[in-house]
């Protein structure tokens, strides 16, 4: 117990993620006192993964590891069939583990309801839309209403009334910041243009001054210009140009380009993308330039800013939202309760296992990183595009999976905490959003074993495999014809 109170003081969670659970710390007692009901949601799912690490057996520690993860899964916005089908045939086997553990007198009918509630949400919909925060709060909201407390009902029907009057009025009120005119917390809509629109160049908005409606919000602003050196430029330009998909026949056209160059020496794929790292960039300025002497009618505006380079006076910035997400650099980050630095990344690539290898494997990698910059090219006034600045973990060397959980060593968002079984590494969790919502798309891609998706970034998932699904399955279809038959 006093190893858990320990690291809920020093754990730094996200903004909005949960409240500050350290204030709920007593040391002395060793106890955690005055915490909410949705504090208490956050411990099991997100906080005692990190904190029983070492302070049990390993049998026992996955065990409630899994049971954590299990309620965590059942929360998400964008589960689908497979997904609950494999909860239900986890959490079967977690409860087996657990009666291991525990003696009889624990398994009382709640815990036996956990295995129900897989089908609870194939038949009344996500967890989310039906929990009790929502009528938490305001019941909360109603309670501030109450000023005599020998009438609370008088008190809470004159606060109710008082509110609904005021919320009627400021509709028509205009150039002052109301309930209707106020942009929610992660508000992150930009002044993009065209291009910028088109190719995501842009996104969300750097954490400042900003106007809408033409309300001047008062946020002091955290941007800078600073002055990149030739390497640093070079590399972002590098990284624009590799990753903006209007650019991608050039790139094409220039790796053909060098595998007739070097063909006698028999390069493989590793070194011919080595070469095209190095010298695309000179190469593309140089080919749009021709393309621009012959009047090529192919030769977009787009591609012509392009490849003229950024500039080497950028802003930087300390605060940025994208996506719904807030990122704060590390060294914003040292002066706040909270932690918004963590980024993963989750990339298709392919892995060489030297630099002989001939056959690459594709793969999809996910990379673990704190945010160290934030920095906003301009192409000439015409193009802007915000690139972060990371630490990346060398994810041969500096990452590991223990006891349900992924440990690193030192675009989604992620949080850290200090790992107390191994010293020096921490634990990585996923940061889950509040109002953005994941629709799929139509022509989503689903195999052939019908694998399920919640290996989030941050999470290690469930191992479950195909084949205990089926046989989960036949079980029920053999139940249903026993019924039958009886």
């Amino acid at each position: 117990m006093y190893l858990r109170c320990v690291v809920q003081t020093r754990l730094l969670p996200p903004d909005e993620f949960s409240s500050n659970i350290s204030r709920c710390v007593q040391l002395k007692e060793k106890k955690l006192i005055g915490m909410k009901s949705y504090d208490c949601h956050m411990l099991m799912q997100e906080y005692f993964p990190i904190a029983l690490r070492g302070a049990l057996p390993d049998h026992v520690t996955s065990a409630i590891i899994e049971l954590g993860d299990f309620f965590r899964s059942i929360c998400y916005k964008d589960l689908t069939e497979v997904d609950l089908q494999y909860l239900e045939s986890k959490v079967s086997i977690t409860l087996r583990k657990l009666e291991k553990i525990f003696p009889p007198s624990f398994f009382t009918v709640m815990v036996h309801l956990v295995i129900h509630l897989v089908r609870e949400v194939k038949l009344g919909g996500p967890v989310r839309y039906r929990w009790m925060y929502f009528i938490e709060r305001q019941l909360s909201t109603l309670k501030s209403y109450i000023r005599n407390r020998a009438h609370p009902e008088g008190s809470t029907a004159e606060g109710y009334l008082a509110q609904e009057s005021l919320t009627f009025c400021s509709r028509y009120l205009s150039g002052v910041e109301t309930i209707f005119t106020r942009p929610i917390r992660n508000d992150d809509e930009g002044d993009q243009n065209e291009i910028e629109e088109r190719n995501m160049l842009c996104p969300g908005r750097p954490l400042g001054r900003k106007k809408h409606l033409r309300i001047l919000l008062r946020k002091r602003k955290r941007s800078s210009n600073i002055v990149l050196d030739e390497m640093s430029l070079a590399q972002a330009h590098r990284y624009v140009l590799c990753n903006v998909e209007s650019v991608s026949p050039f790139r094409e056209e220039h790796k053909r380009i060098v595998k007739g160059q070097n063909r006698s020496h028999r390069l493989n794929e590793y070194a011919i993308n080595k070469i095209h790292c190095k010298q695309f960039s000179e190469w593309f300025k140089k080919r749009v330039a021709r393309m621009e002497e012959q009047s090529d009618q192919a030769l977009t505006e787009e591609i012509k800013w392009l490849a003229r380079g950024p500039l080497s006076n950028v802003q930087q910035y300390s605060g940025y939202i994208v996506k719904g997400y807030r990122f704060h650099t590390r060294k914003r980050k040292e002066f706040l309760q909270t932690q918004n630095s963590g980024v993963a990344v989750m990339a298709k690539s392919e892995n060489y296992s030297s630099s002989r290898d001939r056959r690459p494997v594709e793969g999809v990698n996910n990379y673990y990183g704190k945010l160290t910059d934030i920095i906003k090219l301009n192409y000439s006034g015409i193009i802007r595009i915000v690139l972060f600045g990371c630490e990346w973990v060398d994810i041969n060397r500096g990452v590991k999976k223990d006891g349900g959980t992924t440990l690193v060593n030192f675009s989604y968002k992620v949080f850290y905490s200090t790992d107390s079984k191994h010293m020096g590494w921490e634990v990585v969790r996923h940061v889950k959003l509040r109002d953005v919502f994941d629709m799929g798309v139509a022509d989503d891609d689903i195999n052939g074993d019908d694998v399920p998706n919640l290996h989030r970034i941050g999470d290690d998932g469930i191992d479950v495999t195909p084949e205990m699904i089926r046989a989960n399955g036949n079980v029920d279809d053999e139940d249903d014809e026993d019924d039958d038959s009886d």
